[in-house]
Order: C-alpha cells, then sequence, then structure tokens
C-alpha cells in the first residue's frame, strides 16, 4: 500500500471512530435543568422544581431508616414539581437535594 493509501485509510478510521463520539456528547437530552429549588410544605415531605434547562429531575431526601431511608419523588421536566414523603408525620425528611437524570 502506498503512502498516501495508507494515510487516507488512517483518516478513515479516524473519523469513523470520531463521529459516533460527537454524536452522544452533543445530546439535548444529556443538558441539565437550571434554576433548580428544593423545599417543603410540612417537615417529612419535600418537593424540588427546576425553572429551565433540558432533561429530568427529582426530588431526593433522607428519612432515616425507620422513616423509609432515602425516598424520591417522580422524574419531571423543567417547571414541573417533583414530591417525596417520608413514612408519615412521625419522621422528618432532611438532607432535601434535586437528582438529575
Amino acid at each position: 500500500m502506498s503512502n498516501i493509501g495508507a494515510k487516507a485509510l488512517r483518516i478513515a478510521v479516524v473519523a469513523a471512530l470520531a463521529l459516533p463520539m460527537g454524536v452522544v456528547a452533543a445530546s439535548p437530552a444529556q443538558a441539565a435543568p437550571t434554576g433548580c429549588s428544593v423545599g417543603r410544605v410540612l417537615p417529612w415531605d419535600g418537593w424540588a422544581q427546576c425553572q429551565g434547562g433540558t432533561g429530568k429531575y427529582r426530588i431526593k431526601g433522607n428519612c432515616g431508616w425507620l422513616g423509609g431511608g432515602w425516598r424520591v419523588g417522580t422524574w419531571e421536566s423543567p417547571n414541573h414539581t417533583s414530591w417525596a414523603e417520608c413514612a408519615g408525620p412521625g419522621f422528618a425528611m432532611y438532607d432535601r437535594q434535586v437528582e438529575f437524570q
């Protein structure tokens, strides 16, 4: 094989390998939501809401071992609220955070 042919083959292989990587990295579904807040209405619940961006998020909060451990809400899109509750009013949710998909 000539030098020109070998060089063309290497360029073609590198381009073929790089193309799928670029497509995965540019996927808009992997962009994180923005402007996120967490809060509570009662001591045993929690909510999360994000105002912009794309992708999904949910609330995640710790209710302790007897209160059900880590509780998570439903996956939501921006401008929707994700809710989670502990096992009951005798338990307090702490360490509320937003989890991204």
